[in-house]
């Protein structure tokens, strides 16, 4: 009976290293679709106040998808978000 099931440690680490691998994977592709960027921009709605955001870009396009966060916006659930327009190239 020695050595009957050597197989069965490897699979045990096969398969509990998959759902790890496609966390991976996926997390892997879904960077490659954004870009983020450390910005400094002057909140319209908050008087012109000086705000330090993190700006999320479409990888492809590079035009503004949104803001991640905001140092204005401590706590603030919702934004508007009036700056993003800022954030657009112009040709």
């Amino acid at each position: 009976m020695t050595g009957e099931a050597h197989w069965l440690p490897i699979a045990f680490v096969v398969l509990s290293a998959l759902p790890i691998a496609y966390a991976w994977l996926s997390d892997l592709r879904a960077n490659r679709m954004v870009e983020v960027e450390q910005a400094c921009v002057r909140c319209r709605s908050h008087a012109n106040q000086l705000a330090h955001c993190t700006l999320v870009r479409d990888a492809r396009t590079h035009l503004p998808m949104g803001v991640r966060d905001c140092s204005l916006q401590a706590g603030v659930v919702k934004c508007g978000k009036p700056c993003l327009p800022v954030f657009v190239p112009t040709a």
